[in-house]
């Protein structure tokens, strides 16, 4: 029989409230992060502020938005990262 407990679901990951983190004998709760989870990359700077939070999932980082379209001379268009 095996005592291993599958947490990887969706419902023990919904159901993390809080993580008490000990560290050199004292114990603080870490503040939740509620920013995005899922970014995509810019031509900009931007700061997830994660340090020293409780997170409930993974980051995702989205793929780069890349367009490509017929031009005028009859070639190919392609804007990598762009609107």
């Amino acid at each position: 029989m095996s005592n291993i407990i599958d947490m990887s679901s969706d419902f023990f990951m919904s159901e993390i409230i809080d993580i008490d983190v000990s560290e050199g004998g004292t114990s603080e709760r870490l503040p939740y992060y509620t920013g995005e989870y899922n970014v995509t990359p810019s031509i900009s700077q931007k700061v997830l502020e994660t340090r020293n939070k409780s997170m409930s999932k993974d980051v995702v980082v989205l793929e780069i938005p890349k367009y490509q379209f017929d031009n005028l001379s009859n070639g190919q268009t392609v804007v990598i990262g762009g609107n």
